[in-house]
């Protein structure tokens, strides 16, 4: 019973900072081992994992898993790795996920087309005429205009090729992601009480019949997984990390709560001061800016894993050992502030820290390596954003976006660096800007290089400078 009620908040990320503060690099709690440091998170994320019935340190319950009370169970959290004694199924069913839902030809193309374009541009409108200061205004938290709406059809356009304008269907999917049924249906035990079979086994039949799983044929290389299968572990995933994690990582990058008040700073930090401030016309600084903003609040707190061996750890200054078939905590949220790794300022946003693609654990990788457990939707989520965080950025500076045609010809004569690093040599950056009421718009230069470096003041220095004044308020963990 203890070991449950730790379950429920210890993942939360400031909870964790709290114990690791307290209790040291390592320590016991929910019935699981916590390994927190930087290295030790690397090495789980980056080696084969055994994996139990466990969503980070809650227990699942079984029974609601996809697709266990009708052939076997799918979930691919709870599978192990062919390498840590799995039998395959793990690698084979998420091949099929990945095959169908994110890497075909069709999807790479709805990315792009004129549906997902009206898609954002509503969102830009959204925007505009909602309220939006923090997440509990209409922007945030309605249900039929805002950000999560959006989420909702964006994600299931271009993944499954629902159309938007489907009302029927996006009354049922509205209802499922934006209302009444929660993630408890597959935890244990609230699971035995919040059964939701009905409307799951309904988003179930929308994703079978839908354009993306239309063509589907059971393989042998995946395991004989059926088009149920898929469906039933797609609405599973769908709802316990894909729409939520995509939902929080939009509502960070656009400031509908503000970043954890971690130790030793004065205020929780004001990211939209650094949104206002960047380039938007800058592939590498609005995705660096992403990259931060996932790095100080990550949506996924913690995974897990189950040692298949004996191992020693360290906690209040002596050695314990643990027999094989141990729960151990992977906690992202931990290691993503490791100060031995990132360094003192760990706990404060800079965008151009080193390594922060390369070593950026949010998205259950470090920077893009990984077995096969990062999230296969990443480059998605990422270049969605990125468009939000433009989009959304351009209402709120009052500039107009250069066209991709402009980008191009940008790219072709010294863009940002694709290693990451900027290449400001002697270009520069041209936006155009409203003034006033009379649509009269005069082009404004910005010098870039050292001059960039001078109008963003770096970004630790933006939140310190602003901090004192905010007035937002942070959602916490959820």
């Amino acid at each position: 019973p203890l070991a449950l009620l730790e379950s429920t908040s210890v993942g939360q990320t400031m909870n964790l900072v709290e114990l690791r503060e307290k209790e040291g690099e390592n320590f016991c709690a929910a019935g699981m081992v916590w390994l927190c440091g930087f290295e030790d998170v690397s090495a789980a994320l980056t080696g084969p994992q055994a994996r139990t019935d466990y969503l980070g340190a809650r227990p699942l319950l079984r029974e609601s898993l996809p697709d266990t009370s009708r052939s076997r169970n799918v979930f691919l959290p709870s599978l192990s790795d062919r390498e840590a004694g799995g039998a395959g199924d793990h690698g084979a069913f998420r091949r099929c996920f990945e095959e169908h839902l994110l890497r075909g030809p069709e999807v790479q193309k709805r990315r792009t087309d004129d549906t997902a374009e009206k898609l954002l541009d509503a969102l830009a409108k959204d925007y505009r005429e909602l309220p939006h200061d923090w997440w509990g205004q209409a922007f945030y938290n309605g249900t039929e205009r805002g950000l999560r709406p959006f989420v909702t059809k964006y994600l299931h356009y271009v993944m499954f090729g629902i159309d938007p304008d489907d009302h029927e269907r996006f009354k049922v999917l509205v209802r499922f992601y934006l209302g009444e049924v929660p993630i408890t249906h597959y935890l244990w035990p609230r699971g035995y009480i919040d059964d939701y079979d009905d409307i799951i086994n309904q988003v179930i039949e929308i994703y079978e019949e839908s354009p993306a799983l239309k063509k589907f044929e059971v393989k042998v290389e995946e395991f004989d997984m059926t088009r149920r299968e898929l469906a039933a572990l797609a609405v599973s995933i769908m709802r316990i990390v894909g729409f939520p994690g995509f939902a929080e990582l939009a509502e960070g990058v656009t400031g509908a709560w503000q970043m954890p008040q971690y130790p030793g700073l004065d205020n929780s930090l004001d990211q939209k001061v650094v949104w206002d401030q960047l380039d938007l016309n800058s592939t590498e600084e609005v995705r660096q800016y992403i990259l931060e903003c996932a790095r100080l609040k990550a949506p996924v707190q913690v995974s897990h894993r189950v040692s298949t061996a004996p191992f020693s750890a360290v906690m209040d200054g002596k050695n314990y050992t643990f027999p094989a078939g141990t729960k151990i905590a992977i906690p992202l949220a931990l290691a993503n502030v490791d100060r031995d790794s990132w360094g003192p300022d760990a706990y404060e946003f800079d965008m151009k820290r080193d390594g922060l693609s390369s070593k950026l654990l949010s998205f259950n990788s470090v920077g893009d390596r990984s077995t096969a457990r990062a999230c296969p939707a990443k480059a998605l989520v990422l270049s969605a954003l990125a468009e939000v965080v433009r989009r959304l950025g351009a209402v709120r500076q009052g500039v107009v976006l250069r066209s991709e045609e402009e980008e191009d010809s940008d790219s072709g004569s010294g863009g940002p660096a694709a290693d990451g690093g900027d290449n400001n040599s002697s270009s520069r950056s041209r936006r155009r800007r409203s003034e006033g009421g009379g649509g009269e718009e005069e082009e404004e230069e910005e010098e870039e290089g050292q001059d960039r470096d001078s109008s963003l003041a770096t970004a630790k220095t933006l939140f310190k400078d602003s901090a004192q004044d905010s007035a937002g308020s942070d959602r916490g963990d959820a």
